[in-house]
């Protein structure tokens, strides 16, 4: 908004220096069109920003950790990452849902909806569900925060 009204006032100053040292009457309607498609991009760009994080939409690109950005991977690659390296032996886990979103430019948020089915020939005590959930949601929580380096992780974990 300043950088706006700093480029309207230095074009209508620029314009009458143009008007006055080289006569051109056309100069104030020409930096007026020109101060108004800058001012048309960035409010454009704003308003994009601004519906995506309303919408709690994905960033385009995600934080390292090291404050440079890089593209975000695939979520099918993350899922199936996720799978591989947060199921406890003897276990098969599935990633239902998984939600990515910037609640403020670089603060990543996550959430994560895991199923866990146990292949066990016998039914399971309260205490070893317990178990499987706790490491299962540790093991998701550590493997998100390598990957995305998130502010915050929800994770939700489901035992068959």
């Amino acid at each position: 908004h300043i950088w706006a009204n700093t480029l309207a006032s230095t074009a209508l100053l620029g314009s009458v220096v143009v008007h006055e040292t080289l006569g051109w009457a056309q100069a104030e309607p020409v930096f007026a069109l020109v101060v108004a498609l800058v001012v048309l991009v960035a409010a454009v760009r704003l308003i994009s920003r601004t519906s995506q994080l309303l919408l709690l939409q994905a960033p385009s690109t995600i934080a390292d950790g090291s404050g440079s950005t890089v593209d975000q991977q695939p979520f099918d690659s993350l899922s199936r990452r996720l799978e591989d390296a947060a199921a406890p032996d003897g276990c098969k886990l599935v990633v239902t849902s998984m939600h990515l979103w910037e609640d403020a430019p670089g603060l990543l948020n996550s959430s994560l909806r895991v199923k866990l089915a146990v292949n066990s020939p016998q039914p399971l005590d309260t205490e070893r569900v317990n178990e499987l959930a706790r490491t299962t949601l540790s093991r998701c929580i550590a493997c998100l925060q390598n990957e995305l380096f998130p502010r915050s992780v929800l994770v939700e974990v489901w035992v068959e």
